[in-house]
C-alpha cells in the first residue's frame, strides 16, 4: 500500500511538472495543446490504475487483519477452555506430637536365636547377637513384647518413654530355661 502511494504521488507530480513546464517552441502551437492533452489523459489513466490497486490492497489487507483478528480469538478460547484458572490457598498446621518430642528405643539380642519384639502392636526381629533400633517412637507409655524359639513364650513388659532419651532392652537368656511351652513365633 505505500508503495503504491508513492507512485501515485510521483505520477501526480510528473504530471504537475509536464503542465507547468513551458513548452518548448513549436511552428504548430495545437500539436503541443494535443500532445499535452495525450499525456495528460495518459497520466489520468495511470492515476485511476493505481488509484483501484491502492483501494484493493487496502480491502486486502482488511480482510487479513479481520482473519488474523478470528484466529486469534479461536486460539485464545481454546486456551482458556484447556487450562482450568489457577488458584492459589496456603494452610498450615501445627503437629500434635512434633519430633523434638520423641525418643529412641535399641533392642539388643544376646541370644544365639532370632528375638521377636513386639513394641506396640509391631512386630520387629532382631537377628541373634545383634540389635536393631526404632526411632522417633512417641513419648509416653510403652508395651512391648520378647519371644525367642526356646527362651521366651511371651514376655510382656510395659515402661514409660522419656523425650531425647534412649532406651535400651537386653533380650538375656533367662536365670531358668522355660521347658515345655510351645514356641511362639
Amino acid at each position: 500500500m505505500k508503495r503504491h502511494g508513492k507512485l501515485l504521488g510521483l505520477t501526480a507530480l510528473v504530471a504537475l511538472a509536464l503542465l507547468c513546464a513551458p513548452s518548448r517552441a513549436t511552428a504548430d502551437p495545437e500539436l503541443d495543446k494535443g500532445e499535452t492533452q495525450r499525456q495528460l489523459d495518459n497520466l489520468r489513466r495511470q492515476i485511476g490504475v493505481l488509484r483501484g490497486l491502492a483501494d484493493a490492497e487496502s480491502r486486502a489487507t482488511e480482510l487479513e487483519l479481520r482473519q488474523i483478528k478470528d484466529r486469534l480469538d479461536r486460539i485464545e478460547r481454546s486456551l482458556a477452555r484447556m487450562s482450568p484458572p489457577i488458584t492459589r490457598s496456603a494452610s498450615s498446621f501445627t503437629p500434635s506430637d512434633p519430633l523434638a518430642r520423641r525418643t529412641t528405643m535399641r533392642l539388643s539380642n544376646r541370644l544365639p536365636v532370632t528375638a521377636y519384639v513386639t513394641v506396640n502392636g509391631v512386630t520387629h526381629s532382631v537377628l541373634p547377637f545383634g540389635t536393631f533400633t526404632l526411632r522417633n517412637l512417641p513419648t509416653g507409655a510403652l508395651t512391648y513384647e520378647v519371644s525367642a524359639a526356646g527362651y521366651y513364650a511371651r514376655a510382656t513388659a510395659t515402661t514409660t518413654l522419656v523425650a531425647d532419651e534412649m532406651l535400651t532392652v537386653n533380650i538375656n537368656a533367662p536365670a531358668v530355661p522355660i521347658v515345655g511351652l510351645p514356641v511362639v513365633v
